[in-house]
């Protein structure tokens, strides 16, 4: 039996005889989702009844997408069905199933819910990180050569390093009123670099999924952080207020109301940071919003957002103008939404200042959110699965990342003797070359016969490239200090190694241990016996019929043909109600 089941509805899928594709991410830049051919039904069908479409023509506010679960005979997969279009009388839709629909591939990494970090004594925290690594912490606060910003408006003053350290405490900035005009000095600019690892964590924790595997516990990778491109500005002013709510400030019949109150004094510009991430079990019926509230009891709103039965991301940056219009009115902030009895402080944080000033301080608080990669969780996790040949499985309560060599070795195979064909489809070796290619241009080459330091390839050769849109940093000495050095193209992935401090100052390296993280490394250990088997391997595609108790598990190895193979892809069709119909890709060990 295959069916679809959405909420209660129960939706029989035998008969339309649909074909099922399955492919092994190991062989592809990326997790890649199982789906089906697309097929088609009438709209007086039960499927298209069941699944909530109207018979009447030109019917507005059809769904596009179906979530549900599909059941393959005992087997249930989280799945959905997508609407292609609508021709007609007849609809045209795809199937979509398996573990890699995670909710939290779809989001970018900054939607995530990264707590507040909020701390009294900004210096002081920063300086408790630095002997710390992960996962004691998150993230740290290491030195990095960035001179580009001595030419950014009000840093002059600045001394060529973000996080600069002096031994004793990270730089703060002042001002000298003992000159006229007063000089600000900006010598320094704070940035937290994330460890690698912690965002790993955070993106699973998001599904409830624990992460485990040799990934997450490696000696020399537990130690990447990510550079940070942004920096943290927080201008001293007369103005200043930083909190977020926790519980209602009132409550009424259509549930909770979050609200303050803040009158603006001073002519100029206002910033408003706004940040709010809540599920939609949370917020089932939302609404933001932010106004100027008139003596007489006039609202001028500045920003609204509204949200219903849905997940509610907001992270806005809301500029409010005053002049002599609207000089010593009341600036509202408030959240309604539906009535609960916790707190809702873990998700959500405001602040508001006067931007016109000019001297950047030490933050009261800050989240890791505005200085993780802005990419959507499903591209950074596809970076590091291809820089590391990561083997990825996800499982009901954990994630285990691994390493494609290691599963080479420990793999099983299933005996596929009997299925064997006369005359099977065969593509022999082309003499294949994969470069693995770095975003600032760095790269290693292989072909059969290893590492290949020649660019002049044959032309018959079938040259594959596995890219990663990131880089390793610069370690480099500036002004007498060993560091990372601020990379000047705009790559949003940007890996070095924090091994805590230096001489107890926080410097980034790119070695553990005399072990330098580098291409050849991750050649040596992550992807020579892979590519050796890929440049030398003989494609096979079999075709067979077997009863439903026999399947076939891309995660193990087949034996047929006398040799080991790797399956590549799956092509599946239900032919008999007891029967499949398969098409196996395979490659030769």
């Amino acid at each position: 039996m295959i069916a679809f089941q959405n909420s209660d509805k129960f939706i029989d899928l035998t008969r339309f005889r649909l074909t099922f594709n399955e492919e092994n991410s190991a062989f592809i830049d990326g997790i890649i989702k199982n789906y089906s051919f697309p097929f088609s039904l009438r709209l007086y069908e039960e499927l298209a009844i069941g699944l909530g479409f109207s018979n009447v023509e030109d019917v507005t506010g059809e769904p596009r997408q179906i979530d549900g679960l599909l059941i393959i005979d005992d087997d249930f997969h989280d799945a959905y069905i997508e609407i292609n279009r609508r021709v007609g009388d007849r609809l045209e839709m795809t199937l979509y199933y398996g573990k890699e629909l995670l909710e939290v591939y779809d989001l970018n990494l900054r939607q995530l819910p990264w707590p507040s970090i909020i701390s009294l004594n900004f210096n002081d925290h920063a300086k408790d990180l630095i002997n710390k690594t992960w996962p004691e912490t998150t993230h740290i606060f290491p030195m990095i050569f960035r001179e580009q910003l001595k030419q950014e408006v009000n840093y002059d003053a600045f001394q060529y390093f973000v996080n600069h350290f002096d031994g004793t405490n990270y730089l703060q900035n002042d001002i000298d009123t003992s000159v006229t005009p007063n000089v600000i000095n900006n010598r320094n600019v704070m940035a937290p670099a994330p460890f690698v690892m912690a965002i790993f964590k955070q993106i699973y924790a998001y599904e409830g999924k624990e992460v485990i595997g040799d990934f997450i516990d490696h000696p020399i990778l537990r130690k990447m952080v990510l550079q940070p491109k942004a920096f943290m500005e927080n201008f001293d002013s007369t103005t200043f207020q930083q909190w977020s709510f926790d519980y209602p400030t009132e409550q009424n019949n259509f549930g909770n109301v979050y609200e303050r109150s803040i009158t603006v004094t001073l002519k100029g510009t206002y910033r408003l940071k706004a940040k709010i991430n809540m599920n939609s079990s949370i917020a089932n019926t939302f609404s933001f919003d932010v106004a100027l509230i008139r003596p007489g009891g006039q609202i001028d709103t500045v920003y609204s957002a509204s949200g219903f039965n849905q997940n509610i991301n907001i992270d806005e940056e809301i500029e409010i103008n005053i002049n002599e219009d609207n000089q010593y009115q009341d600036l509202r902030v408030r959240i309604s939404m539906t009535q609960i009895a916790i707190s809702i402080e873990p998700f959500n944080s405001f602040t508001f200042q006067f931007w016109e000033g000019g001297l950047n301080v030490f933050p009261p608080s800050y989240t890791l959110a505005d200085f993780v990669p802005d990419m959507k969780v499903r591209e950074f996790v596809n970076q590091f699965k291809n820089l590391f040949n990561l083997d990825i499985d996800i499982n009901e309560s954990f994630v285990s990342i691994g390493f494609m060599e290691e599963t080479l070795r420990s793999m099983t195979y299933d005996d596929l003797t009997e299925f064997q064909e006369k005359n099977p489809k065969i593509r022999y070796d082309r003499n294949n070359i994969y470069q693995l290619k770095l975003a600032d241009g760095t790269k290693i080459s292989v072909d059969s016969q290893g590492l290949n330091y020649s660019l002049d390839f044959d032309r018959r050769a079938d040259v594959e490239d596995i890219e990663v849109e990131g880089a390793f940093s610069e370690i480099e000495e500036n002004e007498s200090i060993l560091t990372a050095k601020h990379l000047a193209e705009p790559f949003e992935i940007s890996i070095a190694i924090y091994d805590g401090p230096l001489d107890d100052i926080p410097l980034l390296t790119d070695q553990v241990d005399g072990t330098k993280l580098n291409l050849s490394y991750i050649y040596d250990y992550f992807y020579r016996w892979w590519l050796d088997f890929r440049t030398r391997s003989i494609n096979y595609v079999t075709k067979f019929k077997t009863h439903i108790t026999r399947d076939i598990d891309l995660k193990k190895g087949t034996f047929i043909y006398n040799r080991k193979h790797l399956v590549r892809k799956v092509r599946k069709r239900r032919v008999e109600q007891e029967f499949w119909e398969y098409e196996v890709e395979s490659e030769t060990l």
